[in-house]
Protein backbone atom coordinates (compact mmCIF):
# COMPACT_ATOMS: atom_id res chain seq x y z
CA UNK A 1 0.00 0.00 0.00
CA UNK A 2 2.83 2.40 0.84
CA UNK A 3 4.28 1.81 -2.64
CA UNK A 4 0.94 2.79 -4.23
CA UNK A 5 0.59 5.92 -2.13
CA UNK A 6 4.11 7.05 -3.06
CA UNK A 7 3.01 7.46 -6.66
CA UNK A 8 0.09 9.59 -5.61
CA UNK A 9 2.31 12.31 -4.21
CA UNK A 10 1.76 15.55 -6.11
CA UNK A 11 3.62 18.79 -5.43
CA UNK A 12 1.68 21.06 -3.09
CA UNK A 13 1.52 23.96 -5.57
CA UNK A 14 0.12 21.65 -8.24
CA UNK A 15 -2.43 20.26 -5.77
CA UNK A 16 -3.63 23.80 -5.16
CA UNK A 17 -4.08 24.31 -8.89
CA UNK A 18 -5.98 21.03 -9.19
CA UNK A 19 -8.34 22.12 -6.44
CA UNK A 20 -8.97 25.50 -8.11
CA UNK A 21 -7.73 25.73 -11.72
CA UNK A 22 -9.49 29.05 -12.25
CA UNK A 23 -7.21 30.59 -9.63
CA UNK A 24 -4.24 30.15 -11.96
CA UNK A 25 -5.77 32.46 -14.55
CA UNK A 26 -5.74 36.27 -14.72
CA UNK A 27 -9.06 38.13 -14.85
CA UNK A 28 -10.00 41.72 -15.58
CA UNK A 29 -12.39 43.77 -13.44
CA UNK A 30 -15.34 42.41 -15.42
CA UNK A 31 -14.41 38.81 -14.65
CA UNK A 32 -13.13 38.08 -18.15
CA UNK A 33 -10.02 35.96 -18.60
CA UNK A 34 -7.01 37.90 -19.85
CA UNK A 35 -5.67 35.40 -22.38
CA UNK A 36 -2.14 36.75 -22.85
CA UNK A 37 -1.57 37.27 -19.13
CA UNK A 38 -2.98 33.81 -18.32
CA UNK A 39 -0.58 31.81 -20.49
CA UNK A 40 1.62 30.95 -17.51
CA UNK A 41 -1.44 29.85 -15.55
CA UNK A 42 -2.59 27.66 -18.42
CA UNK A 43 0.84 26.03 -18.44
CA UNK A 44 0.58 25.37 -14.68
CA UNK A 45 -2.90 23.85 -15.12
CA UNK A 46 -1.46 21.56 -17.79
CA UNK A 47 1.45 20.59 -15.51
CA UNK A 48 -0.96 19.84 -12.66
CA UNK A 49 -3.07 17.64 -14.93
CA UNK A 50 0.00 15.76 -16.13
CA UNK A 51 1.15 15.22 -12.54
CA UNK A 52 -2.27 13.81 -11.63
CA UNK A 53 -2.23 11.56 -14.70
CA UNK A 54 1.26 10.29 -13.89
CA UNK A 55 0.31 9.58 -10.27
CA UNK A 56 -2.76 7.65 -11.40
CA UNK A 57 -0.78 5.68 -13.99
CA UNK A 58 1.86 4.86 -11.38
CA UNK A 59 -0.74 3.42 -9.03
CA UNK A 60 -2.32 1.40 -11.84
CA UNK A 61 1.04 -0.03 -12.90
CA UNK A 62 1.82 -0.90 -9.29
CA UNK A 63 -1.29 -3.03 -9.06
CA UNK A 64 -3.72 -0.41 -7.87
CA UNK A 65 -6.14 -0.63 -10.79
CA UNK A 66 -8.79 -1.79 -8.36
CA UNK A 67 -8.55 1.54 -6.49
CA UNK A 68 -10.80 3.25 -9.03
CA UNK A 69 -13.47 0.60 -8.60
CA UNK A 70 -13.21 0.84 -4.82
CA UNK A 71 -13.43 4.63 -4.99
CA UNK A 72 -16.52 4.49 -7.18
CA UNK A 73 -18.12 1.99 -4.84
CA UNK A 74 -17.40 4.21 -1.83
CA UNK A 75 -19.00 7.14 -3.64
CA UNK A 76 -22.12 5.07 -4.23
CA UNK A 77 -22.26 4.11 -0.57
CA UNK A 78 -21.77 7.63 0.76
CA UNK A 79 -24.18 9.47 -1.53
CA UNK A 80 -27.41 10.46 0.25
CA UNK A 81 -30.43 8.54 -0.87
CA UNK A 82 -33.68 10.27 -1.62
CA UNK A 83 -36.91 8.39 -1.02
Amino acid sequence: MKRLLQGLTIQEDLEMILSNPAGALVYDDGGNIQVAESEGGVDRIYEAGKALQQATEHSEKAGGVHLRAVSERVEQCTCPRFY
